[in-house]
């Protein structure tokens, strides 16, 4: 007999969530910020390295030019968001994966 583990994904414009059903009961795996729900937002550093959820999202404020938001509506499109600090450049497709 197999047994099926069901994963739920729902990649939101603003924010984006996974959930487990298991034994007839849903349960939202929370991030490492204990959360429910990360933003659908990502940063890219200087350094290459990148932030993703609220940490990402803190930062729209004080460098805007590398951080990337709302992008689920650009998908399938030809756009790459250019990451200044680096150089990166991202795909929306590429964007989401990294919030998921």
């Amino acid at each position: 007999m197999s047994q099926y583990i069901d994963f739920g994904i729902d990649l939101g414009t603003t924010n984006s969530c996974i959930a487990r059903a298991a034994g007839g009961e849903v349960l939202v795996i929370q991030n490492n910020d204990q959360m429910n729900v990360t933003p659908s937002v990502v940063r890219v550093l200087k350094s290459g390295s990148l932030l993703v959820g609220r940490r990402a999202y803190n930062a729209l404020a004080e460098d805007p030019d590398n951080v990337a938001q709302e992008v689920k509506r650009l998908m399938g499109q030809r756009y790459a968001k250019t990451f200044p600090a680096s150089g990166r450049s991202m795909s929306p497709e590429e964007i989401s994966a990294e919030v998921l």
